[in-house]
């Protein structure tokens, strides 16, 4: 039985990568990172360890607009 997993990982100020966890799939890491955001705002890579790539950069911000209530 094959387990599809991807690693997320931060990119540090001079270019290094930092591993974070793995998950089970893109999305899954895409929710991790928002929440990483929150309190760790950086750059983090999407890896998928089956193919050996990059599947995805995203930089999370700890920074949110306002919401408005009217």
């Amino acid at each position: 039985m094959r387990i599809d997993l991807v690693d997320v990982m931060r990119k540090q100020n001079d270019g290094s990568l930092i591993w974070v966890e793995a998950v089970q799939n893109v999305e899954a890491a895409k929710t991790r990172i928002d929440n990483f955001g929150k309190t760790a705002p950086g750059e983090y890579i999407i890896f998928d360890q089956n193919t050996q790539q990059i599947v995805a950069c995203i930089v999370a911000n700890a920074l949110r607009c306002p919401t408005t209530t009217s």
